[in-house]
């Protein structure tokens, strides 16, 4: 992602540029790491070309991402004889109990769902000899890498090839380190010479990077940019091929079963718990907790005018705001005051109160991609974290309505920043929901996997959406039902021009 305007990345770091790619992939239904695993490939159709090189011994090593792509091509590829990944396994429970799921080019999708775990890269390698390289005190924890090495033992072990199977630890932290590198010779000189070469590392001078260029301007987005196409390119060409196998209207049926939608409780109304009332003049707050499936608990805030309605019934709101129903105070409040209706504001699974990741976290990670771990752990067991706060609204909704001050007929939500997809998604499925309020927010994926620089976009996230339908889809199911968008954005940020239907 470079800029030849400030002669460095569009991003911060590579990590961060890896995951602005990563979730235009997967909008597309790809996962990054099929771009980064065939360029390996290709390195290595390169290396076996070579008349210098003995085809029969070729291996693959690497550190840290380095160490993920020798663990993909390990598994993949059978020129490889040796393989020795370095600082990356451990096993997917303990990678999402310590440091999360990682980048983009770490997570394949769906592969919590179909029961693909790190000692599978190891299995699918049997037998040719792998090393694994490991750090005590690394961030990958090294209590997975030995799980996934005692896992991947008992079958070497079975097949009679127990010596091909190995593990060396050193106490130090993530890297390359020396000892590491010394465990890789002996390793690879085992197998790939008939015998264990022990000798130390010779010293080695380190070079200035350019002198390491294979461009002259070290970078191929420069001197290859008429011919070189990027992922950014390859992912618009895909898309475009997809969007053109659409139907014109994707059905609602279909839409709602691709992203898993599917509420508890067949509409009837939650479980709830009271934890007091608030008065305050012309309104009153009772405060609330529902669950919205067995296990998830959303905290939620109902404000009724403190007269009775003189009609009877009261219309009501639900509010679903990014920042958590504190933020939507002031406009629930004003609703109940006037006596014009109530409001229910919510904190859906990762907002306000469930919020899992706090303000400070990281770097410029959640600048960027907000609470990605939540997004992408929800992506790899095959259910988009969406579709899980679009069931939350649902059962507000199944609340509402059982509520004998509520008008069913007459319920409404407004949805603000990444609020504002979850309340289209769940008015596209619950024909109950009368009318919506989209406040800033994107109005389509399309426009997230076009735009090179998005933000805060990966909560929203569906795999593979752009092949079926787009968010525009989702305001076409809603027939002749009211949909306002207020101050819709760019996926960068930016205010575009408001729009309304």
């Amino acid at each position: 992602m470079w800029d030849d305007d400030f002669k460095e990345s569009k991003a911060i770091r590579s990590t961060t540029e890896h995951t602005l790619l990563g979730l235009q992939t997967v909008l597309v239904g790809d996962s990054l790491a099929r771009y980064t695993i065939w360029d390996g490939i290709r390195a290595l159709d390169y290396l076996a070309a070579r008349p210098e090189v003995d085809q029969a011994r070729i291996g693959v090593t690497g550190n840290s991402g380095g160490g993920t792509h020798s663990s993909y091509l390990g598994s993949l590829e059978d020129r490889l004889a040796a393989v020795a990944p370095s600082c990356y396994l451990t096993t997917r429970r303990r990678l999402l109990e310590t440091i999360g799921p990682q980048d983009a080019e770490q997570c394949v999708l769906n592969s919590i769902a179909d029961g693909l775990d790190h000692p599978d890269f190891v299995l699918s390698a049997a037998p040719k000899p792998f090393l694994m390289l490991v750090a005590i005190r690394d961030f990958f924890s090294i209590a997975g890498a030995r799980d996934t090495f005692a896992e991947a033992q008992r079958v070497y072990d079975s097949i009679g090839e127990a010596a091909r199977l190995a593990k060396f630890e050193w106490d130090d932290g993530h890297g390359y380190s020396r000892p590491r590198r010394e465990a890789a010779y002996r390793w690879f000189s085992r197998y790939f010479e008939g015998k264990e070469d022990a000798s130390p590392e010779a010293p080695v001078e380190v070079l200035d990077e350019r002198e390491l260029w294979a461009t002259t301007s070290g970078q191929v987005a420069l001197e290859f940019a008429a011919a070189n196409r990027t992922v950014y390119d390859l992912h618009i060409a895909r898309m475009e091929q997809f969007r053109k196998q659409q139907p014109a209207e994707p059905s609602v049926a279909t839409t709602r079963q691709f992203v898993k939608f599917a509420p508890a409780g067949n509409s009837a109304a939650p479980r709830t718990q009271a934890y007091g009332d608030v008065h305050a003049g012309a309104y009153r707050i009772e405060k609330l907790m529902y669950e919205s499936e067995p296990g998830i608990q959303v905290p939620a805030l109902l404000y009724l005018p403190a007269a009775p309605a003189a009609s009877g019934l009261l219309p009501a709101t639900i509010f679903v705001y990014g920042a958590g129903k504190a933020s939507a105070h002031a406009d629930a409040a004003a609703l109940a005051s006037s006596g014009k209706g109530a409001a229910l504001t919510i904190d859906v699974r990762g907002f306000g109160e469930t919020r899992a990741i706090p303000e400070n976290y990281g770097s410029d990670w959640p600048r960027y991609f907000g609470d990605y771990e939540s997004s992408m752990t929800a992506l790899l067991t095959g259910k988009p974290l969406v579709a899980m706060r679009a069931e939350d609204i649902a059962r507000a909704v199944d609340l509402l309505a059982g509520r004998r001050e509520i008008d069913a007929s007459r319920i409404a939500a407004r949805g603000r920043e990444m609020g504002a997809i979850p309340v289209l998604y769940t008015a596209a499925f619950d024909a109950r929901i009368r009318s919506v309020a989209l406040e800033r927010s994107v109005p389509s994926y399309e426009a997230i996997a076009r735009h090179r620089i998005h933000r805060q976009q990966w909560e929203n996230a569906v795999a593979g959406a752009l092949r079926h339908y787009d968010l525009p889809d989702l305001e076409r199911a809603m027939s002749l039902r009211r949909v306002e968008w207020i101050e819709p954005l760019y996926p960068n940020g930016r205010l575009m021009p408001k729009r309304q239907r």
